[in-house]
């Protein structure tokens, strides 16, 4: 049965980051982004590090990035939702277990949220990531997400957190 909620959790996403190659690196920005996108449609407040610090990789270090999303964990999270184990997601979720937050393993184990009058009451949460998709219908390459890189030999891709 569906466990609905009146108020939503603030929920961290944690999951791999790190990767081998670009490839890699996309496929689990896009996990992240995904995860997200259905937290949000079933009404929580989300935080998606990986969204959100992607473009300062290079200026700090592993560790740098690890203490910014244990402040993030640890001042503004009410839950924490685990995509896949990896170093720093393990971290991360040892980090909110200490803390005593919500861990969500899967998203059929996330409430909806639903607050009297709401508008969105019984929605679809998996229809945010068709609407996400289709907001950009003229994109150039037909493709709602960056073009991946051409193929070939590839450097390995070293990022900064959520190993």
């Amino acid at each position: 049965m569906e466990q609905i909620i009146p108020e939503p959790h603030r929920i961290y996403v944690a999951g791999p980051f790190t990767s081998e190659t670009y490839l890699q690196h996309r496929q689990h920005l896009q996990a992240a982004r995904n995860a997200s996108i259905v937290l949000a449609g079933l009404g929580h407040w989300v935080h998606c590090p990986h969204e959100a610090t992607d473009f300062l990789d290079g200026l700090h270090g592993y560790e740098w990035f690890l203490a910014l999303d244990f402040t993030i964990i640890k001042y503004w999270s009410t839950a924490l939702f685990l995509i896949t184990p990896s170093p720093g997601a393990t971290r991360e979720l040892h980090y909110a277990e200490s803390l005593d937050r919500t861990i969500f393993y899967d998203l059929s184990e996330v409430p909806r949220v639903v607050r009297p009058n709401d508008a969105h009451a019984g929605a679809d949460p998996v229809s945010p990531i068709r609407r996400v998709g289709a907001r950009r219908p003229n994109h150039p390459s037909g493709n709602p997400g960056p073009p991946l890189p051409p193929q070939g030999p590839s450097p390995t891709w070293r990022h900064h957190s959520h190993s």
